[in-house]
């Protein structure tokens, strides 16, 4: 997905968490991009089909379920692959050597 080197420029200052300096993150930050998206994709599939059958259960229409699913998936996943990529420059409560 893109030029690693030149995504690097946009860490060239230090982040900053309440005020205090944090370094900036490393180009490998764990876990690859992939690897997240696959851990978006496999928790909104079952996080939905909860939602969905919630849905069903309380109106009784399967066309509101999808409806749900279709909104529900779209936003949720890419909200956390956000947040994921988010946490993955977060240093604080990192243990290091931990496997």
């Amino acid at each position: 997905m893109g030029d690693d080197k030149n995504a690097s420029a946009l860490f060239d200052e230090p982040f900053k968490l309440i005020g205090t300096p944090v370094p900036s993150p490393p180009l490998e930050m764990g876990q690859s991009r992939s690897r997240s998206f696959v851990k978006a994709v496999s928790w909104r599939a079952i996080a939905t089909c909860t939602g969905v059958a919630i849905v069903i259960a309380i109106t009784g229409e399967f066309e509101h379920g999808a409806l749900f699913a279709g909104a529900d998936i779209s936003l949720k996943m890419l909200f956390y692959y956000l947040h994921e990529r988010g946490w993955e420059m977060v240093t604080w409560g990192r243990m290091t050597g931990a496997v």
